[in-house]
This record gives structure tokens, C-alpha cells and sequence, in this order.
């Protein structure tokens, strides 16, 4: 029997704009917000009716499946294991609207988090079991909760993709009798690819960089939609997210999109935050090179605090005037200037995340908060460039 847990973190777009620039440059952070995993197989001859179990705890979604109904519907003798992703996701689909008829647990079937949730869950499922010819034979239990806000730009999709992926692979690992206590970079390129899949066909996401973000952690660079650059040697730090949930409607990806597209001018601006996202990866890289212990970085990090504080600044004040930024983003972002720091929007939500010195007192933050408070938006202490996927323990 196989038993461990595992952990991905959110993820965040720090500079360009992956809705609109994600051929373009862009810089990715992980957030230190994870979404975490159990899984636990169990043995057969302790069990009078295999069955498959999932439960996603934030989203009150607990649901207990028949191992054989599953196995007779992916799994029959003239399946097809070398289907075509969009085939797959169509089973996927129709199994999952099925469950209405056969599930044990708690499952609202309108509930938009609860049908995307169990889509992706059976989707890597049945994806990593064909590709690596893995029979499920077993009664499995799989538990998820989060610390990302789900649907807020945090990642939260690409982060339990991840931890579906990285699950189901393992295991599939572990069938076979080979035990791994980390991922190398070929594991987690598997990973990733998995991930990144999901997270496009299921939840619609626009690019892979939320995926490769929670997978790898810290900071990555992207260019033309491609991995450019990893680093590993950057210092966490602070942010503090704020939430609104009041205001204006926020306008879909597409409406975006079609502006973009439809004034010529957007190109040139667009141009500009290219540049300032390429002077935030050399930025990044000077902070590599000096490959000092994290813990000694503190004090030598101010001047690079400021570079990469101007840069999210500017890169604000220009996605501004592309699009019609969310007027509550626009007020996080104008009280952070008071206080001299940098705001950014998260994706197209109501939220933004504003960049903190590493020197700030308890006193500014609590003052900080008290303010957001104030306008009914929720303000969360917390920091970039965090670690990535990890097994957290083997039980």
C-alpha cells in the first residue's frame, strides 16, 4: 500500500501579462499559498467494494466513487489509450455529468468548482494511467485543501493540476516498485506537461506559466511563451494580496483580447512592458549571481527591493492604459503609493498584490491592513518566490 503527501504553491504573474503578453515576455513568482495533497491506497482484501475517493475540503466536495464503474467506463477491452487529449476530456466530461446517478458524499453537480474540480481529478487520472500503462487495481483515497483564494488570479488551478499530476505519477512510479523521495528536472518536466495540459483544457487557462511556476517555485522568466530562465538562488519576499469583492463587473479574457487586438496603438505599449519585463529578468539575474546564503541577502536586497519596485510601478501604470483595469485595483494600488510601494493587479481580478521592503515594521504593516480593512477588502501577509512542488512527508 503507498501513502504520502505532497504540496504546490500559487503562482503570480510579477511582470508582463499573461493574459495578453503570454508570447511575449513575462516573469512568474510563486506565492507562499499552497494547495496540498494526501493520498493513501488501500488494500483490497480489507474491502468489500473497491472504490475511488476524493475530497476537496475548501469546496465542501466529498465523493466516493465504484472503482468498477470507473474501470468499465475508461478501462473496457476496446479502449483506446492513445486518445487524443479532447477525446479524453470529452469521456471525462461525460462520466463526470453520470455521477449524478452513483456517487456517495456530498457533490453539487451546478456547483461550477465542484464540476471543474472532479473534471480535472478524472481527467489526470485516466491521461497519466494511458500514458504510463498504469491498471489501477486498487480502492484509493485522495485528499486536497488550499490556502490560494480559488478564482482570484493565485493560481490555484495550475497548483492542484500540479498536485493531481505530481500525485497520479508517483503512483504510477511507485506501482513499479521505484521509490523516489524528490523530483529531478525530467520528473518535473512530466509534471509540468501534465499539468499545464489540464489546466488549458479544463480551466481555460491562457499559458503554461502558472503551471511551471507552482511546479519549479521561486522565479521563472518566459519568453515566447518558452521557459527562458529558473532561478533558485532569489531571496523570499514580502507581499501582502489584497481581495475585493465589491464593484464593477471584471471583463473576460476575451473582451481583453479584443481590445488589445483592435487598437494599433496597443502594440507599441505593449512593447514597452516587454522592456520592462526584460529589465526585471536582469534584475533577477544580478541578484543570482551573487550567490550569497539566502539568510545573508537581507541587508544587500534594499537596492534591488527599489529597482524591481519602479519596474512593477511601471508596469501598472501601462496595463492601465491598455485596458480598463478594475477601479478597486486601482485604489489598492493608489494606497500603496502612499506608503511608497508598488501595487500590481492579479491577472483580471478585483485583487492585487503590493511588493514590501524587506526592512518594513510590524506597525506599517498592521497600519496598512488597517486601511484595506477599511474599504471592506481582505489584506493576507505573505511571499514570493517561495519553494515549489515538495512531498512534504511519506507516512
Amino acid at each position: 500500500m503507498h501513502n504520502f503527501e505532497l504540496s504546490a504553491p500559487g503562482a503570480i504573474c510579477l511582470y508582463g501579462d499573461s493574459v495578453i503578453m503570454y508570447k511575449m515576455t513575462c516573469v512568474g513568482a510563486s506565492i507562499g499559498l499552497y494547495t496540498r495533497l494526501t493520498f493513501k491506497s488501500l488494500c483490497s482484501k480489507s474491502i468489500e467494494r473497491d472504490f475511488i475517493e476524493f475530497e476537496y475540503s475548501n469546496i465542501n466536495l466529498h465523493i466516493r466513487v465504484p472503482l468498477m464503474t470507473f474501470l468499465a467506463y475508461f478501462f473496457h477491452e476496446n479502449v483506446n489509450r492513445n486518445a487524443h487529449v479532447t477525446r479524453i476530456r470529452d469521456e471525462v466530461e461525460s462520466f463526470v455529468n453520470s455521477l449524478r446517478r452513483m456517487y456517495i458524499g456530498m457533490y453539487e453537480p451546478n456547483n461550477r468548482n465542484h464540476l471543474l474540480s472532479l473534471r480535472a481529478f478524472f481527467f489526470l487520472l485516466v491521461l497519466i494511467s494511458y500514458t504510463s500503462r498504469h491498471d489501477i487495481k486498487q480502492s484509493f483515497v485522495v485528499k486536497v485543501s488550499t490556502e490560494l483564494a480559488i478564482g482570484q488570479g493565485l493560481g490555484s488551478s495550475a497548483s492542484l493540476a500540479v498536485c493531481f499530476a505530481a500525485c497520479f505519477l508517483r503512483w504510477s512510479i511507485l506501482q513499479k516498485g521505484i521509490a523516489i523521495e524528490e523530483w529531478d528536472m525530467f520528473g518535473k518536466s512530466l509534471i509540468i506537461e501534465f499539468a499545464a495540459i489540464c489546466d488549458s483544457i479544463i480551466f481555460n487557462a491562457e499559458s503554461k506559466l502558472k503551471a511551471v511556476v507552482s511546479t519549479c517555485g521561486s522565479v521563472v522568466a518566459f519568453n515566447e511563451g518558452k521557459v527562458s530562465r529558473i532561478y533558485l538562488n532569489i531571496p523570499n519576499m514580502k507581499i501582502m494580496l489584497v481581495f475585493s469583492n465589491f464593484g464593477v463587473r471584471v471583463p473576460t479574457v476575451k473582451e481583453i483580447q479584443r481590445y488589445v487586438l483592435k487598437h494599433s496603438i496597443t502594440v507599441s505599449i505593449l512593447n514597452i512592458v516587454e522592456n520592462i519585463s526584460k529589465m526585471s529578468v536582469q534584475t533577477f539575474n544580478m541578484i543570482e549571481k551573487k550567490r550569497l546564503p539566502l539568510p545573508e541577502m537581507g541587508h544587500l536586497f534594499l537596492p534591488y527591493y527599489e529597482k524591481l519596485s519602479e519596474f512593477l510601478r511601471m508596469n501598472q501604470e501601462i496595463l492601465c492604459a491598455i485596458y480598463m483595469v478594475h477601479p478597486n485595483t486601482k485604489l489598492i494600488c493608489a494606497i500603496a503609493q502612499k506608503y511608497l510601494f508598488a501595487g500590481k493587479s492579479i491577472s483580471i481580478n478585483k485583487s492585487a498584490f503590493i511588493l514590501l521592503p524587506p526592512n518594513i515594521t510590524d506597525e506599517i504593516i498592521i497600519q496598512l491592513m488597517s486601511e484595506f480593512n477599511s474599504f471592506n477588502m481582505i489584506a493576507i501577509l505573505t511571499s514570493l518566490c517561495c519553494d515549489g512542488l515538495r512531498l512534504t512527508e511519506t507516512i
